[in-house]
């Protein structure tokens, strides 16, 4: 495991709607319906609109 040293946060901040976005990938979970077992979120960092879906597996196709 890697442990970097503890730093400031940073505000990140956006000019418009829809220019900057924060993606990430959970998982595994346990399997829920339709096989999922991941979640990809993905975060508009002006308008704090948020996207979910389910996956089955992490792919480069998916």
């Amino acid at each position: 495991m890697h442990l970097a040293p503890p730093v400031e946060l940073k505000t990140i901040s956006s000019l418009w709607p829809f220019a900057w976005w924060g993606m990430d990938l959970l998982g595994p979970f346990p399997i829920a319906p339709g096989q999922n077992r991941y979640l990809i979120v993905a975060v508009d960092y002006f308008t704090k609109w948020i996207e979910a879906e389910p996956l089955a597996s992490i792919t480069a196709f998916n």
